[in-house]
């Protein structure tokens, strides 16, 4: 990966998998610089809805939103492979765009 930008540090640049891989939650990232990020696990409890718009991996990505409490569910009975998982698509086909010539 190429470094991109100014600046005059001359270390190569990590790749972002692995970046990401080491990173724990409440680590330090590029928005949290000086905010207090300790992070405490907590005992799984209780189950609550959530609705959310993408996840990555075992993240929710952007925002998710409180539903409501779920005490007719056990904790030990909600697993991700239960998520509805939807199929990418390509942007192309959604708007009908045809792919341009390359300009010379």
């Amino acid at each position: 990966m190429a470094r991109v930008g100014g600046g005059s540090d001359p270390t190569p640049a990590k790749p972002a998998a692995v970046a990401r891989s080491q990173r724990m939650p409440g680590g330090q990232s590029r928005w949290s610089a000086g905010k207090d990020l300790s992070w405490e696990p907590l005992r799984i409890e209780r189950v609550c809805e959530v609705k959310y718009d993408h996840m990555q991996g075992d993240r929710f990505r952007h925002a998710s939103t409180f539903q409501r409490w779920r005490p007719d569910k056990q904790p030990a009975d909600c697993r991700y492979d239960q998520l509805e998982v939807t199929t990418p698509f390509e942007l192309a086909n959604v708007f009908g765009a045809t792919p341009r010539p390359p300009q010379r």
